[in-house]
């Protein structure tokens, strides 16, 4: 770690990356015969957690904790603070993937696809702050977005073979 570094230390004793991510999921495959093969597959994976930093000479007005943006060149004060922030996210993806492979004469057709629902939460807040206004709740929010994905893909394929080891995808 001294001259090709890989990780980023922690700087602040209080630190924290507290991430839960189980992974569910659920196989299925039928030889139907010699030739046909179905498979699915379900899938869940879930998410939450946050992680917990102090960042030294921040911008107040990046961290809400400011209606504008102040600077010493216009004469007023220029708002930089310590902070501690907490960046928090909570997601989950689910989805099926479906195959189906059949072999005719010299050909091995195969079709498939993915259909996946993603959904998100992230947030931010500032836990403490050296400039932190008193009308201001206790957690000041400074981001909050929400993600929503939906994909489908499907895809078909012909292998064909002409023996002594030579085949065409």
């Amino acid at each position: 770690l001294e001259s090709d570094r890989r990780a980023n230390p922690l700087t602040w004793s209080g630190e924290e990356d507290r991430f839960h991510q189980p992974h569910f999921e659920l196989h299925n495959d039928w030889q139907i015969d010699s030739g046909r093969r179905l498979g699915n597959t379900l899938f869940l994976t879930k998410g939450d957690g946050y992680y917990e930093q102090f960042r030294e000479d921040r911008d107040a007005f990046e961290y809400n904790l400011v209606d504008s943006p102040i600077y010493e060149d216009g004469g007023g004060p220029n708002y930089r603070t310590d902070l501690t922030r907490r960046r928090t996210v909570d997601e989950w993806d689910a989805g099926w993937i479906p195959s189906f492979e059949w072999a005719a004469d010299a050909h091995r057709f195969a079709f498939g696809g993915e259909l996946r629902l993603h959904r998100s939460h992230h947030f931010a807040d500032v836990r403490d702050a050296l400039v932190y206004p008193a009308e201001l709740p206790q957690y000041q929010r400074f981001y909050d977005y929400k993600i929503r994905k939906n994909a489908l893909t499907a895809y078909l394929k012909d292998r064909v073979e002409f023996g002594s080891g030579l085949a065409l995808d």
